[in-house]
């Protein structure tokens, strides 16, 4: 018998690790211009946001990358099979006649 070997496959998000990069990218820039180290007519903002995006495709690309596979699923849990013993239990006398109701006339005994 041989056993068989699954290989991993790996899955890479490029289009997502250069969005995300952008994103940063553009709150850097908004706080270097918020605190007024550049300008925002000049070209520094939009090398910001053009760095960004290209480090999250990099990282996107050689970053550690997730399994393609899914999570195994959880087992099912077996139905029980039915029991009698609540209804035996219900019938048996607890001592507190004066509550319980009789199921044949809805009279709790009072």
């Amino acid at each position: 018998m041989t056993a068989t070997t699954v290989t991993p496959t790996l899955r890479r998000r490029p289009l997502r690790g250069a969005l995300y990069g952008l994103v940063a990218g553009l709150g850097v820039a908004l706080i270097l211009i918020d605190r007024a180290i550049i300008a925002l007519g000049t070209w520094t903002p939009i090398v910001c946001i053009l760095v960004g995006g290209v480090l999250g495709l990099a990282w996107a690309w050689f970053g550690p990358a997730r399994d393609a596979a899914p999570p195994p699923a959880a087992p099912e849990p077996e139905p029980e099979a039915p029991t009698t013993q609540a209804a035996e239990a219900d019938d048996a006398d607890d001592g507190h006649d004066v509550f319980d109701l009789d199921d044949s006339t809805g009279d709790d005994g009072t």
